[in-house]
C-alpha cells in the first residue's frame, strides 16, 4: 500500500501542472504515462492526475477565463464573482461540490451498480435528448432567434473542428474563444479595474443551490460516465435542467461536483460494462485488469487526491490572488489574452489560431445582445448529438 500512496503523491504533483497550465490535458499525459512506465503502479498515479487536475483547474477557468471542456460554462459565473471582488468564493464553491460530490458518489456506489443497467436505453434516446435540451434552452431565452444563431454558429464551428484534422488538443481554442477570450475582451469594456478579491475562511453557503447543486452534479457525472461521446459540458447543461433557480452559486457547485464524479464512477462503468469512458481510464485500462479490488483501491486513491488537492487548490488561489490585487486589471486582462494566444499557437498551430479567432467572435455575440451565453455549448451538443442520431 505503501507504494500505491507514493504514486498517488507524484499524481497529485503532476495534476498541478495539468490542471494550472491552460491546454495542458490529462490525457496527453497519461499517454505519456503509458508509453514510458507500463507498471500496475501507473494506475493509482492516473487516477491521482486526473482527480487533483479536476480540481485545480477551476483556477485558470474562474481567474483567468482559460476553460478547458469541463470549466468552459463556469468562466461567465466565475467572472462575475471576480468582478464583484468574490473569485476565492467561485473557486471555493466548485471545491464544495468538487469534494462532497465524490463523496456522496462514493456512498451511492450500491445504488450506481443498479443503475448501469439503464445504459442500453439511455444511448438509444441520448441524441434526441440533446437536441430537446438545446431546442428547450433556445425557446425559453427572451431572444430566442440571437440564442439560436449562437448555438448554430458555435455548432458548425465544432463540427469542423472536432471533425476535421486533429491536433494535440482541438478543443482549448474552441472554447477559450467562445467562453474565454470573449468574455475577458468584452469586460474590458464594461470595468477598467479589477476591485480588490476577498479571502475569507468561511463560505456563506446557500442551502437550496447548494443541495441541488449537488444532486444534479453527481447525476450528471453519473450519466457521463455511461454514455461515450457526452462529455462535461454536455453533461453540465442536461444537470441544469434537474434544478430549478440555483443561479451561480449552485451552478459553479454543480460544474464542481460533476467533473470527480464522472471520473470516478467511470472506473465503475469499466468495471461493470468494460468500457472506458475518457482518456485517463483508457490508460489505466492498458496497466490493470478490472475487478472489485483494483478498483475499491482506486477509489481511495481518488478519496486521498481530493483530500490533498481541495487544500492545495485553495493556497494556490491566495497566492495567484496576491499577485492579482496588485496588477492594473487591464494589463491582466491582455496579458491573460496574449497567454492564450500563445499557447493556441504552440500546441494547435496556425489553425488553431484561426480556429481561436472565429470562435472570439462567436462568443462576443451573446455578450453584446444579451442572450444566454450557455447556447454556444452547441459547439459540443450539436456535434454529440449527431453523433448519437
Amino acid at each position: 500500500m505503501f507504494d500505491v500512496i507514493i504514486a498517488a503523491l507524484l499524481g497529485i504533483l503532476a495534476g498541478c501542472f495539468t490542471g494550472l497550465i491552460p491546454g495542458v490535458h490529462v490525457n496527453l499525459l497519461a499517454t505519456a504515462t503509458v508509453a514510458a512506465v507500463h507498471t500496475p503502479l501507473a494506475a493509482p498515479f492516473l487516477v491521482s492526475l486526473a482527480i487533483t487536475h479536476a480540481t485545480l483547474a477551476a483556477i485558470p477557468g474562474v481567474l483567468l477565463g482559460a476553460p478547458e471542456a469541463s470549466t468552459a460554462l463556469g468562466v461567465l459565473p466565475g467572472h462575475r464573482y471576480l468582478l464583484r471582488g468574490m473569485g476565492y468564493m467561485a473557486v471555493k464553491l466548485t471545491l464544495v461540490g468538487s469534494y462532497f460530490g465524490l463523496l456522496i458518489a462514493l456512498a451511492l456506489i450500491p445504488v450506481w451498480w443498479r443503475a448501469i443497467g439503464l445504459y442500453p436505453y439511455l444511448v438509444g434516446v441520448m441524441g434526441y435528448l440533446l437536441l430537446g435540451v438545446s431546442a428547450y434552452m433556445i425557446f425559453r431565452d427572451s431572444k430566442r432567434w440571437w440564442a439560436l444563431l449562437v448555438y448554430v454558429l458555435s455548432g458548425v464551428l465544432g463540427m469542423v473542428v472536432l471533425w476535421g484534422e486533429a491536433s494535440v488538443e482541438p478543443l482549448f481554442p474552441l472554447l477559450s474563444g467562445l467562453f474565454g477570450t470573449s468574455t475577458l475582451l468584452y469586460g474590458l469594456t464594461q470595468t477598467q479595474s479589477l476591485p480588490a478579491q476577498q479571502v475569507r475562511s468561511d463560505i456563506q453557503l446557500k442551502k437550496s443551490p447548494a443541495i441541488q447543486g449537488l444532486f444534479a452534479g453527481t447525476l450528471a457525472g453519473f450519466i457521463a460516465s455511461m454514455l461515450p461521446g457526452l462529455g462535461n459540458a454536455q453533461a453540465a447543461i442536461l444537470g441544469q435542467h434537474f434544478t430549478r433557480n440555483i443561479g451561480d452559486h449552485g451552478f459553479l457547485i454543480l460544474l464542481g461536483a460533476l467533473t470527480t464524479v464522472n471520473f470516478s464512477l467511470s472506473l465503475l462503468t469499466w468495471l461493470s460494462l468494460d468500457k472506458a469512458r475518457n482518456g485517463a481510464v483508457v490508460a489505466i485500462t492498458s496497466l490493470v485488469d478490472p475487478s472489485t479490488q483494483v478498483v475499491a483501491q482506486l477509489f481511495f486513491v481518488a478519496l486521498l487526491a481530493a483530500s490533498v488537492a481541495v487544500p492545495l487548490c485553495l493556497w494556490l488561489t491566495r497566492v495567484a490572488l496576491s499577485v492579482m490585487n496588485r496588477v492594473h486589471y487591464t494589463s491582466l486582462v491582455l496579458g491573460v489574452v496574449a497567454l492564450i494566444v500563445l499557447l493556441v499557437l504552440v500546441l494547435t498551430g496556425w489553425r488553431g489560431l484561426i480556429v481561436l479567432i472565429v470562435a472570439t467572435g462567436v462568443g462576443l455575440i451573446p455578450a453584446v445582445v444579451r442572450c444566454g451565453r450557455a447556447h454556444a455549448m452547441g459547439c459540443l451538443l450539436l456535434p454529440t448529438a449527431t453523433y448519437f442520431l
